[in-house]
């Protein structure tokens, strides 16, 4: 059977379609919020499993923490395209064992490969680019903006979710992998 890997360019279309879900759920999501959606799109969870053990200790720790808000469906991270949100929820509220939440998630996000700096530079111009025609419609849009560029500009990648989006979403997810 033959697969066709090459993902479509960020259009308009397929941005804007991302946004709007992003804040129909959310509808306090900042620009900080909806780089990291876009970003966990690309990037998925790697970063976070450079070292396992840690992860491991973090998601245990997170989850004697938590209180289930009864969310329990997945959501796409940015176009939806690689990765998704699932919630923890799923394990409070006795859908899934903790260990194969964590084992699935860390099979999916251990097989993928990050992709390179310079093109998630480029993928998140076209992205920032197509959303300053609505900037109207994203909270902090304009500081926001500054900060993701500094981040980028010093090579970092990684944007925590905005102040405002912790204390009202309180959100408790791992990143899978559409393939697992």
């Amino acid at each position: 059977m033959f697969y066709f890997n090459e993902k479509p360019a960020y259009t308009r279309t397929t941005v804007l379609m991302a946004v709007q879900k992003q804040l129909e759920l959310y509808s306090e999501s900042t620009l900080k919020d909806i780089y990291k959606s876009f970003f966990q799109d690309e990037f998925g969870p790697g970063h976070l499993l450079e070292n396992p053990e840690k992860t491991r200790i973090y998601f245990e720790q997170e989850l004697k923490s938590m209180k289930s808000r009864r969310r329990c469906y997945a959501e796409p991270c940015g176009r939806g395209r690689n990765f998704y949100r699932v919630p923890m929820d799923l394990i409070i509220d006795g859908s899934v064992s903790a260990e194969v939440y964590f084992s699935n998630f860390h099979s999916g996000a251990s097989e993928f490969i990050l992709p390179d700096m310079d093109k998630w530079k480029k993928k998140w111009s076209i992205i920032f680019r197509i959303l300053q025609g609505h900037r109207d419609l994203i909270k902090n849009f304009e500081r926001d903006s500054l900060e993701i560029h500094e981040v980028l500009k010093n090579g970092h990648y990684v944007i925590h979710h905005s102040r405002r989006y912790r204390e009202l979403y309180n959100p408790h997810y791992r990143i899978f992998s559409v393939h697992c």
